[in-house]
């Protein structure tokens, strides 16, 4: 062989050997040093949201105490659904200190999407006067539990209708009324 065709084949051989390597070796490397530069970039920003959630939650321990009244207060203003006993009897003594006669059944109201919370539902029937009526409404709506009316319908009794049972301690111009309510419960 000619001493110019060896050295041809030598930069081939040699050009061929380099390809091979930079094929099968470094670009391998270089997308491996891709991938851990991405990982590494997730991993600092995971770390920084998680610094940043230790320092909420130490803010949030420091100030607890300010907290703690305001949690209270908003327990007092869920109710129990299972057992709503606290809410009923407010609804109770609200209507006997009014000198309402009260009925209270519970009531089936389907749930939308813009309801925060779960509620129990109460179909409320009253019979007495229309101004005592406004003051049951005011403490019902100044109470300490979150209500929604979701209806409500009044009607005045009339001579005629004091013939019915249902009126008959009543007299002529005071109203029988019906509220359908939601009480948020937790």
């Amino acid at each position: 062989m000619k001493p110019q065709t060896k050295i041809y084949l030598i930069c081939v051989i040699f050009g061929a050997a380099s390809l091979v390597l930079v094929w099968f070796w470094i670009l391998p490397q270089i997308s491996e040093i891709k991938k851990n530069s991405k990982n590494l970039l997730l991993d600092r920003e995971n770390l920084i949201l998680l610094q940043q959630k230790r320092e909420s939650l130490e803010k949030f321990k420091q100030n607890y105490s300010l907290y703690r009244q305001n949690f209270e207060k908003l327990e007092k203003l869920l109710i129990d659904k299972e057992t709503p006993i606290d809410f009923i009897e407010f609804l109770e003594e609200s209507a006997k200190s009014f000198n309402l006669f009260l009925e209270i059944e519970p009531a089936k109201i389907e749930r939308e999407k813009t309801d925060p919370w779960d509620f129990a539902a109460f179909k409320i029937s009253l019979l007495g006067s229309f101004s005592r009526f406004l003051g049951f409404l005011e403490r019902l709506e100044n109470s300490d539990y979150l209500i929604e009316i979701s209806s409500l319908q009044l009607k005045r009794i009339g001579k005629d209708d004091l013939l019915k049972p249902r009126y008959r301690d009543l007299s002529v111009g005071n109203i029988d009324g019906q509220l359908l309510i939601k009480v948020f419960a937790k």
